[in-house]
């Protein structure tokens, strides 16, 4: 069942690829920043950095909330790579850590397209030792593309809402298939484990 939706969830996001370009281009006509570096949402990144711990943060808030953890994996001597999906949230981190960028000890970059292929780019290029997503981010393709590659992928701040659950119990159970792809989630309280 999940091989049969992750088939169906790639080729939805390679047969919508006309209409995701049109909105990158729509959006880049008030903030350019939408298609500046746009080979890296196709899993093409002209400065790789192999080993680097993987941090998803896809937005402002996101970003926000993953610097202090940055900043302490940073300080032990990790190279990270930050995948972001707004400009806000990547200018954000290219602001807050341009010191280390410029040191070679980070990369901030577009996330890959929700495909196959282009993850597989990604993991070319980065080879991260594991990765952390920060808040409830579940992308189907990134959670199994990072299974495939052998990359352990961590929920950050990880919650998942009564409501969802109930939800997400009836049905084909997709969201609960997904999230079996990640190696484990770090939760905020003990009520969050359950």
């Amino acid at each position: 069942m999940m091989r049969v939706f992750l088939l169906l969830w790639s080729a939805l996001w390679t047969f919508g690829l006309p209409l995701i370009l049109g909105y990158l281009w729509r959006r880049g006509r008030k903030d350019p920043a939408y298609t500046a570096h746009l080979a890296e949402r196709f899993g093409r990144y002209p400065a790789p950095l192999p080993g680097a711990v993987w941090v998803h943060a896809v937005s402002l808030g996101e970003v926000r909330s993953a610097v202090p953890l940055i900043r302490a994996l940073l300080d032990r001597g990790d190279r990270i790579v930050t995948t972001h999906f707004t400009p806000a949230g990547r200018a954000e981190a290219q602001r807050v850590f341009a010191a280390d960028i410029s040191a070679d000890r980070m990369r901030v970059v577009w996330v890959p397209l929700e495909t196959s292929w282009a993850y597989h780019g990604f993991f070319r290029a980065f080879r991260p030792t594991y990765g952390l997503v920060m808040e409830i981010e579940i992308w189907p393709r990134m959670v199994a593309a990072a299974r495939a590659a052998g990359v352990p992928l961590f929920m950050c701040n990880a919650q998942y809402p009564n409501r969802a659950l109930v939800r997400d119990s009836k049905g084909m159970r997709i969201r609960q298939a997904v999230m079996r792809g990640f190696a484990g989630a770090l939760v905020k309280s003990d009520l969050q484990e359950q």
